[in-house]
C-alpha cells in the first residue's frame, strides 16, 4: 500500500500534540499509556537528552558489591 505523503503531513499538522520532556521511567509510562489512549486525536512527542532509555535498577548493587 503507497504512502500518501501529503495526506500524512495534512493530518499530523492537524492533530494536536502531546510533549512529554524526559525519559525516565515517568515520561516513557506516560507517553505509552497516552499513546493508547488518544493516539487518534493527540500525536504524543517523547523528548530526552539522550537517544536511548537506560534502565538500571540495580546498578547500586553492582556498584557496592552488595547482593
Amino acid at each position: 500500500m503507497a504512502h500518501d505523503q501529503k495526506g500524512c503531513e495534512r493530518i499530523l499538522r492537524s492533530m494536536k500534540t502531546i510533549a512529554i520532556i524526559g525519559g525516565g521511567f515517568c515520561g516513557v509510562s506516560c507517553a505509552r499509556i497516552l499513546e493508547k489512549k488518544l493516539a487518534k486525536e493527540y500525536r504524543i512527542l517523547l523528548f530526552d537528552k539522550k537517544g536511548y532509555f537506560e534502565f538500571t535498577p540495580s546498578i547500586h548493587k553492582v556498584i557496592t558489591d552488595k547482593n
